[in-house]
């Protein structure tokens, strides 16, 4: 019993040394500190453990002393006490072995040795709960923009390839949990159906039916409980629904109201059966954990057959489950209504037709046909610049209307390590919008920080390259920004120019992007133009360019861009955003306009 509680309090500790807010899963800067926190955990972990073995083994040893010597003195205690050595060494077990294992056992109660370790870290912040919706957010973005199915992922499969070990029942639970709580509602039901697959405790449905479950349930009435259908009212409202609220296990983990009230449990079976399964391996999950939140999710992903099944089973299980009862008139509710509808199937929710064509680009579905890039060269080009005559330039077009080309080879391992050592200590979470009204958003999830190349000098060779390449000063452009993208990283579909045109007479405006890629991105991560047909994808060494304005300084609406998600690896770019001011004499504007190309597009987003 107190074993338990002190494995419980162990994780409660390690919970403490989070005292700052910290997105650690927008990027993957970062994470590598968690790393240490886990070691440095495990070894103070460890220590406690042995600890705890010490006494153990003390203990063991004064109990076989003492029976050795009870086992010599079966009959007369007191001639055997009679014997001074025999008298010294009982005082001795009762006044200083007693003593100090007393000693040894408070402080394991105390975890003074785990303390003591974990005192150490110094890491100020530690995930909370938003990283924890963030990532689980960031699988579900993976699975819908790549059409990633759940039972490989669970396995650890990526578009055919293993990358890494299985998920158990209880991250999966967990994953689903999540994922309802964020309302992604059908991708939360295959996640916890997977949890279900995994313990292979579903009692009437064999392992390979559940793994075979159609997206659509199509249970006949005589499956459900005697009375779930029958006993359905005859009239109902099309708004009856409206005042029913699906009750489930949200907020905190369940563990903390055991955890608070564990003095309460006063039989050990009765505190075993809260908290153990079949195996008793921390950390675990219940059939009836998962069944409180399976059916809601159903129920919200469309299909209200499904969500009375499986609640069923959840009653079948814990007859006065909570949850269970509650949900139970709404489920079966819906399964009258769908079926006084006769509705076969509930459409998700659709997207606009640009998201699509951005879903298609970034998988891969959509592509520039073979007549579009008949045009499109690879060549060498030294745009009159001397040096380049000595080793030219290697040019990949992309596009010719706008113009977007990809650049080989353009920034340096030298240079990548200055820039993203000079970084790591001020990057921080991503924002949309001005500097007036930026803000977080989900459509960037990224950290990113800023270079001034009047202070960083390593920078000055950029600047020139960026210059011989473009044609363009940077005496007006922006500080250099640097970002990294996390656990389903992306950015999605927007354009670099400001949407005002009061501020192009100001400050200028985003006239061209530079972009480089500097790592190398085992799986997605490309940068899409939807409006093109185009995916670039993310080469360490190499730099893609576009123009954001047409030559008569209009908006180019086709440049609508986003960033990919990054499925497997970490994503780390910069890029160099030049002005339309100053570049009067570099890029003189068009005497006639040129945009009607583009206009069809103004409203994509």
């Amino acid at each position: 019993m107190r074993l338990l509680k002190n494995i419980f309090n162990l994780f409660v500790i390690f919970t403490i040394f989070g005292i700052a807010y910290c997105d650690f899963y927008t990027s993957i800067s970062g994470l590598e500190e968690l790393l240490a926190v886990e070691d440095h955990y495990m070894k103070a972990m460890e220590k406690h453990l042995v600890a705890m073995e010490t006494v153990h083994n003390q203990f063991k040893s004064l109990l076989n002393e003492i029976e050795s010597e009870h086992a010599q003195d079966n009959h007369n205690s007191t001639q055997h006490l009679e014997y001074p050595v025999n008298a010294f060494k009982m005082i001795r077990r009762v006044v200083v072995d007693m003593s100090q294992l007393n000693k040894l056992t408070t402080d394991i109660a105390n975890l003074r040795v785990f303390n003591e370790s974990a005192s150490t870290l110094k890491l100020s912040t530690m995930p909370t709960d938003n990283d924890l919706r963030g990532a689980s957010m960031g699988f579900a973005r993976l699975q819908k923009m790549y059409k990633l199915d759940t039972g490989d992922m669970a396995r650890g499969v990526l578009i055919g390839q293993k990358y890494s070990s299985a998920m158990s029942a209880y991250n999966c639970y967990i994953l689903g949990k999540n994922l309802y709580e964020a309302g992604e509602f059908k991708l939360a039901s295959e996640w916890l159906l997977e949890a279900l697959v995994k313990l292979e405790e579903l009692e009437n449905l064999p392992r390979d039916d559940v793994e075979n479950l159609p997206d659509k349930f199509d249970f006949e009435e005589n499956e459900m409980e005697d009375g779930y259908v029958e006993d359905l009212p005859e009239e109902y409202d099309d708004d009856m629904f409206d005042d029913f609220q699906i009750n489930t296990t949200l907020g905190d983990d369940d563990y903390e109201d055991i955890i608070e009230n564990a003095e309460e449990y006063e039989d050990e079976d009765l505190w075993n059966n809260k908290l153990d399964n079949d195996n008793g391996i921390y950390p675990y999950v219940t059939k009836e954990q998962i069944l409180e939140y399976l059916p809601a999710s159903l129920y919200s992903a469309g299909n209200p057959k499904a969500a009375a099944v499986f609640n069923d089973k959840l009653l079948q299980l814990d007859p006065k489950n909570f949850y269970g009862l509650g949900n139970k008139d709404l489920y079966a509710n819906g399964v009258r209504n769908e079926r006084r509808k006769r509705v076969l199937d509930k459409p998700a929710t659709p997207i606009s037709k640009y998201q699509l064509l951005y879903h298609q680009v970034c998988s891969g579905e959509v592509q520039q046909t073979p007549r579009e890039q008949r045009h499109l060269r690879c060549r060498y080009v030294t745009n009159n610049v001397p040096f380049y005559f000595l080793g030219p330039l290697k040019m990949e077009e992309l596009n010719t209307d706008p113009f977007v080309a990809f650049y080989h080879q353009v920034i340096y391992d030298n240079e990548i390590d200055r820039i993203i050592s000079s970084v790591e200590d001020s990057i921080e979470r991503s924002k949309v919008g001005g500097n007036t009204h930026s803000r977080y958003d989900e459509i960037r999830i990224s950290k990113n920080s800023w270079l001034d190349f009047k202070e960083h000098r390593f920078l000055d060779a950029i600047t020139q390259r960026l210059e011989d390449i473009t044609g363009l000063t940077m005496e007006t452009g922006e500080q250099l920004q640097v970002a990294n993208y996390g656990i389903g990283g992306h950015y999605g579909p927007h354009h670099d120019f400001h949407a005002s045109t009061v501020e192009d007479w100001k400050t200028g405006n985003r006239i061209l992007t530079a972009l480089f890629y500097i790592n190398d991105v085992e799986l997605g991560g490309s940068t899409a133009f939807p409006a093109l047909r185009l995916a670039v994808p993310p080469i360490k060494g190499s730099m893609v360019v576009w123009h954001n304005f047409h030559k008569s300084l209009d908006r180019d609406y086709r440049t609508w861009h986003a960033g990919c998600p990054v499925l497997h690896g970490s994503k780390w770019i910069c890029n160099e955003w030049f002005s339309t001011k100053g570049q009067e004499f570099h890029r003189p504007c068009g005497l006639q306009r040129d945009n009607e190309g583009s206009l069809p597009y103004k409203n994509w987003y």
